[in-house]
Order: C-alpha cells, then structure tokens, then sequence
C-alpha cells in the first residue's frame, strides 16, 4: 500500500484489525523502531480498549516478557501483537493479519547479529503458512518492493491526504549564497524567519541533521591530524556534553581533556571542530530563539527506556516547541500543530559509496517533509542543501514519488542490482588485515572456479571483489568483502550452500549476508 504521508494509512491498519478481530482471529502489527511503539500502542487502545494489546521488542525487561508470554497462552481473547522486527518470529497463533508499517525501512533488516533475517520477507513468508493477508505499507516504497508490486499486481494507491489537506510547499535554500548573508549561521535568514513566525502563531518547528555529537570529528590546524577511533577506521565524534570523543560503532571513549587539547602529532595546540552534530544545532538554535522550549532526540539522548515516550509526549502536547533530531524524529510523528520543518544539511546524506544512497535520501526528505502541515494549517519546508541543482530535490519539491522511481529503476537495471538480480555479500573481519585478504582471495578463486564449472550458471552470477569495507576496520578487526549478483534466483540456495561447504580459516571470521541491503 503506497500511501503520501498524511493520506490515513494507519487508519486502513486499524480498520483491517476491526475486520480481523470480527473474525475471531489475531492481528500482528509491526513497527521499524521499537521508539515508534508507544504511538502506535496509544491508537490502538483507543480504537480496541477490550482487546489484549501484546507489546513484543528487544527492550522488554524479563518480566515484561514473561508476562506476555502468559498472555499468549490464553486462546479466550483476540490479540493485538504490536511489535519491532522481532515481533515477526514470536508465538503469535491464529493470525487474521500482519501488517509492516513503513515497509521500505532498513531497520527491518537484521545483518549484523545472528538470527540475521530481513522482517519484511519474512512477514510475507509467515503470510504465505498462516494463509493470511500481509500489508506493506508506505509513503516511500523501496524500489525493490514497488517494482515487485507492481508485476504481481498488488499494489493500492492513497494518492491524497485525508480531506485533501495540502502538501507542503517545499523551498531549497542554497548554503552557497546563503552563509556569507547570515554570517556564517547554521540556520539560514529564510528558515530563521519562518520559525520565527511560527513560534509567534504558537506553531511548532521540527529540525532535522541525520548526525549525533556536537562535532562529527576534530582535528589540527597546524598539522592535519584527525582524532580516529583505536578499534575502528572512523573518526572519533565530539560530544561537548561530558567533553567526551566517543566512536558510535564500538563505543570507545576516550575525554577530550585526556589529550591536554594538544595535537599528539605536533604538540600544537590548534584542535578544531569539523561538522555538525545535533548537539551544536541544539546549542545554536537555544541561542537564537531563547523563548523557545527546545528539545533534542537523538539516540545519545534516548539511553533510558522511556526517555523517547516522555519526549514525545512533550512535544505532542504541546508544550514544546521545536524538536531537533536525526532521522527518528521524521518517521510516524503525526502532529497538526507541526508547520515549519528545517533539514540542516541535506547534503550529508549522499555521501556514501552504495547503490542504495539516493533512494535512503530520497525516503528520509520525503519523510521529514510529510511531518508539516498535516492539519488545518499550511506547512512549509526548508532544505538547506550546496547543491540546489540535484535533480532528487525535484522529485521532493513536486512530491513525486513515479518520477523518481522511473529513474531510480532504470539506473538499476543498467548496472545489474535489485530487483534485477539477488546480492549475497561475503564479509571477511580478522585482526590481521593479511590473513583477510589472503582468505578472501582465496574464497573468490574457489567461487570463480565453481562458476566456470556450470556454464549456465556463470551468465547468471557475476562476481565483485573482494574489495576493502567503506568501514575498513571496525571492533578492532579490519573488513574485506565480496559481492555477489545472482540474476537466477533459483541459483542463490546452491550457491549458498556452496559458500558455507569452502574451507574455514581460523583466523578470519565469514558472515555470509543473503539479499543484502547494505553495501558499507
């Protein structure tokens, strides 16, 4: 179900549920973030106060659990299963329903822990056993999932708000003219004047930069040093709360104040802060509009289990006024008040070697954007951007979700990835960078030589690397990885089953991910 945001798709879940419970059945509800739940869980005891409502994620304390597992022994009552990803595998019988609310989010995806598993297939698989129906929702479909619909011919369209309220007018502001005119501010003159107007009509703001910390990294002037993590080859984030450098992949920390504030390469004492954070947006904008309640979300933010629930209250209430934060604070936030929404820097979101990085950037603005303006009042949005002429903000400007995936497909099937073959990457991590990359040439000398062997299978596979991990180095073990595109589908589970038959090497560590999302 390809729905713009703000056309009432959550009101098609809840009517689906109604139908589902009439016929004596079960209904399992899935969410991509288990911060989502709460507003979620609040919707359905107002529509279902005499149902049991089953909360199923990874945050459950033991006793939540155990609570709910009791719950679901009980055959006297229809159940509701309100979930993340996980809620897909729990002993829920009798279902009548499983709907995947934002069905194009990553998150669904699991790749980095074992069970690794991607929710939304295996929602249609779980589907296909309980013969019911499965519901893909979303107001940015993944290319992949659009393509798929639309040959199986299972696609429904909700091209319009609820009641026809407008889409909001979406401006570029272009940060190349922009920062000399407001001496070198992080909101631009046009963004500061329409918060400005909006506090003044007590309407509510939401601004988004998709980086946590104050700083993304810092280093020296004199000698071009940069602060990297020990374990892993990122740089170290600055986060002025606690004068701390923290890696957010392994999370190593180490005091801004362990290092004297001089470079360990010269001894010079020229450290500078380089990009922004959510923190030094927080900071800047508390001292522009000092009357304001301003509140932050992020995940450094929400380390307690209810800190996003009394967050969210707060803002929904009323009683804040701007919300800054990363990409949470753009999915399922349903707020009439909300009329003015700011992305900080929208070019931070392309730069990433991967197939999948327009469409993700595309999904997060598109998302953002259907924040504002959702009630009675016009919303407006501000995309700060150095580059007003890329095309995708077009396709955001005119809410034109086809356009952009016309193009989007084209360019997939030119260069041979999803949904015109199956990717199945092989990860490689040791201590030793040698041994990584000596057992993963290895491994492609034995791939390529079972695909010279079958003819007919070496049209269909096609072999990439292996190649260094954008993040190289990460927990302290160096990542080499190769890609493998399979345009015969009927091909992955022999190749599958041919990888995991290789030799093993002591030393290095194989994760073998099957139709993956992430090329990083």
């Amino acid at each position: 179900m390809h729905g713009i945001t703000g056309s009432g798709k959550t009101e098609v879940y809840l009517k689906l549920i109604e139908e589902v419970i009439k016929q004596n059945k079960n209904a399992l509800y899935l969410v991509p973030e288990i911060y989502q739940v709460p507003q979620i869980h609040e919707k359905l005891l107002e529509r279902f106060p005499s149902q049991d409502i089953i909360i199923w994620h990874s945050m459950l304390t033991k006793h939540e659990r155990i609570k709910y597992l009791e719950e679901l022994q009980n055959k006297k009552k229809n159940k509701i299963m309100l979930g993340a990803r996980s809620a897909i595998l729990a002993p829920l019988l009798n279902i009548g329903i499983i709907i995947v609310d934002e069905a194009h989010e990553a998150t669904y995806k699991q790749s980095g822990q074992i069970p690794r598993y991607d929710a939304v297939k295996t929602a249609v698989k779980r589907a296909e056993i309980e013969n019911c129906p499965v519901v893909l929702g979303t107001a940015t479909p993944n290319a992949e999932q659009y393509y798929s619909s639309l040959k199986t011919n299972t696609l429904l369209e909700l091209p319009k708000r609820i009641y026809d309220v407008p889409m909001p007018k979406v401006c570029l502001i272009d940060l190349k003219e922009e920062f000399p005119r407001s001496n070198k501010n992080i909101i631009s003159n046009e963004l500061k004047k329409n918060i400005h107007e909006a506090l003044n009509k007590k309407e509510q703001i939401i601004l988004l930069l998709n980086r946590r910390g104050y700083a993304s990294h810092i280093f020296c002037r004199a000698c071009g040093f940069t602060m990297y993590c020990p374990n892993c080859s990122v740089p170290l984030v600055f986060h002025k709360n606690g004068q701390l450098l923290i890696c957010h992949h392994c999370g190593y920390k180490k005091s801004y104040m362990d290092i004297s504030c001089l470079c360990p390469e010269c001894n010079g004492p020229h450290f500078k802060y380089f990009g922004l954070g959510t923190q030094q947006v927080e900071e800047e904008v508390k001292k522009i509009f000092q009357e304001a309640k301003i509140i932050r979300v992020d995940s450094d933010k929400l380390n307690k289990k209810d800190e996003y629930i009394n967050l969210w209250k707060e803002f929904s209430s009323g009683k804040a006024d701007i919300l800054i934060g990363t990409q949470l604070v753009a999915k399922g936030l349903d707020i009439p008040n909300v009329t003015v929404v700011g992305v900080i820097m929208a070019d931070t979101m392309f730069n990433f070697p991967d197939y999948l990085s327009y469409e993700r950037a595309f999904q997060l603005l598109t998302q953002i954007t259907g924040r504002a303006g959702r009630g009675n009042k016009i919303g407006k949005v501000f995309i700060q951007t150095y580059g007003p002429d890329n095309e995708l903000f077009n396709f955001i400007k005119t809410h034109d979700y086809k356009s952009f995936y016309e193009i989007e497909i084209k360019n997939r099937e030119e260069f041979q990835y999803p949904p015109f073959t199956s990717l199945i990457r092989i990860i490689f991590q040791s201590k030793g960078e040698d041994d990584c990359i000596h057992y993963a040439n290895e491994i492609l000398k034995e791939l390529s030589s079972f695909s010279s062997q079958h003819e007919s299978i070496s049209l269909d596979l096609s072999l990439l690397g292996p190649a260094p991990c954008f993040f190289n180095k990460l927990h302290g073990k160096y990542r080499y990885h190769i890609l493998v595109k399979i345009k015969d589908e009927n091909l992955k589970d022999l190749l599958f089953k041919n990888i995991k038959n290789m030799k093993r090497s002591a030393k290095v560590e194989v994760i073998i991910d099957i139709d993956s999302i992430n090329l990083l």
